[in-house]
């Protein structure tokens, strides 16, 4: 499947966003278990919780510090070791946290194909976490200008994070009127 074109990001979309909204349920098989993670154990429940700052997809003053908080929530889970950290064609090894203007919003796709297919239980797990954790900071209007990648993008919360920064969603903001 192709990527839509980027000026498909600067229409407001009137899809059903039924399914993404749904993605915002917990998952009680995945969520409720721990998973070891060397000499750490790590907490399904607690990398899943809902974020405090919101992403309205109406004001650009408010992707900052919820883009942060998702990054933070990372650096305390892990994630930054580990399902953020993309191998690139040519060898080297990528963190999207610090290196996201370094890929393509391609590659990041190669990457979470990767992580569906031939990746572990932990790394599918710890991605529907990460997913599960932004899209509780996600209002229904970001929502909704995120639908035409549902399909992309899946439960995975690092290709969520790459969609969000890449296709900068948030300065579409400039460009809608307030309701």
């Amino acid at each position: 499947k192709t990527s839509l074109p980027p000026f498909q990001l600067f229409r407001l979309e009137t899809h059903n966003f039924e399914n993404l909204r749904k993605k915002r349920v917990s998952h009680p098989t995945h969520f409720a278990k721990q998973i070891n993670m060397s000499d750490t154990t790590y907490d399904s429940a607690k990398a899943s919780a809902d974020l405090k700052n919101k992403f309205t997809g109406r004001e650009a003053e408010d992707f900052p510090p919820f883009i942060l908080e998702v990054q933070q929530r990372a650096k305390d889970m892990g994630w930054d070791k580990n399902i953020l950290v993309v191998t690139m064609p040519n060898g080297k090894k990528l963190n999207i946290l610090e290196n996201y203007g370094d890929m393509s919003w391609a590659e990041a796709l190669k990457a979470k194909r990767e992580r569906w297919s031939s990746g572990t239980d932990k790394d599918r797990s710890q991605a529907i976490d990460m997913h599960k954790a932004i899209m509780s900071g996600v209002s229904d209007i970001a929502l909704e200008k995120m639908t035409p990648f549902e399909e992309e993008i899946g439960e995975d919360g690092p290709a969520l994070y790459m969609l969000l920064l890449q296709k900068n969603l948030y300065m579409m903001n400039v460009f809608v009127q307030s309701y």
